[in-house]
């Protein structure tokens, strides 16, 4: 398979129409939890997922390959950890984003094998200096202010990781990614300048949650604040006097910090 049938899903090349898929014992899966850490965020993929099929909202199927393989496991073999486990019937688990876990239900015998994966619950970790924007895309002055205002901001003066939905393009395999982003996030940053509906609803989740929200607004376009979010923290922002804009984030940011450490104390 050439370079042209690749494309790249959370920074990670994969074949078209497949998914990276990790694959977690029991032993793995704890761990990372008693750690508070993402699974299996510090290696590579041990496998390709494709998706054939949903049976229900938490319950999938598809074909897998193994990295070192050029096709779809068509044989249960032995020596993937995956596959031993399984028939030792010990629980076996994939994680797609590296927050969502499934566990393997069955592996049918067909031609590939299909594996039949659910989804679980499990408990959200809190991940520090990391931040989730939630924006409107396709407008190229906001875009720039984002990563350069912004994003490179946050990541020089504070040391904080910023992301947002184009982040995690392709990835629709599970509908839940963005979500999950946003939950393991220490606090999330709304441009509510431009009515958008996909903001809208983003920002409604994450407020659903009890996340720390700071919400920003062009105040040369808008001055429109939500009545009913007058309690979330808002600043408004110039791009013409980004300086100003950066103090005011830079403040509220350590403000939101101080808030929730002195929670949890």
């Amino acid at each position: 398979m050439n370079s042209s049938n690749y494309t790249t899903i959370n920074g990670i090349n994969v074949p078209e129409g497949m998914y990276p898929a990790w694959s977690l014992t029991e032993d793995e899966k704890n761990k990372s939890l008693k750690n508070k850490s993402l699974f299996c965020s510090n290696v590579r993929p041990s496998t390709f997922f494709k998706l054939t099929g949903r049976i229900n909202h938490n319950i999938i199927q598809g074909n897998l390959q193994h990295i070192n393989s050029n096709d779809f496991h068509r044989n249960i073999v032995g020596i993937y950890t995956y596959f031993s486990d399984f028939q030792e019937r010990k629980p076996v688990y994939f994680t797609f984003d590296n927050i969502t876990l499934y566990r393997l239900l069955e592996i049918l015998p067909e031609e590939p094998l299909s594996f039949i994966l659910q989804r679980i619950d499990s408990p959200r970790i809190i991940q520090d200096n990391r931040a989730f924007m939630i924006m409107p895309f396709g407008k190229e002055e906001l875009n720039d202010f984002y990563f350069k205002s912004i994003k490179g901001f946050l990541n020089t003066e504070l040391n904080i990781s910023i992301y947002r939905a184009d982040d995690f393009n392709g990835n629709d395999i599970i509908v839940e990614t963005i979500y999950n982003q946003i939950e393991i996030s220490e606090f999330i940053i709304c441009e509510t300048t431009y009515d958008n509906k996909n903001v809208f609803y983003e920002l409604g989740y994450a407020s659903a949650l009890n996340k720390e929200i700071l919400t920003i607004q062009n105040e040369k376009i808008s001055n429109n604040f939500f009545f009913d979010r007058a309690h979330i923290r808002t600043i408004t922002y110039n791009l013409d006097e980004i300086d100003i804009f950066h103090d005011r984030l830079r403040k509220s940011v350590i403000a939101i910090r101080d808030k929730v450490m002195s929670q949890n104390t």
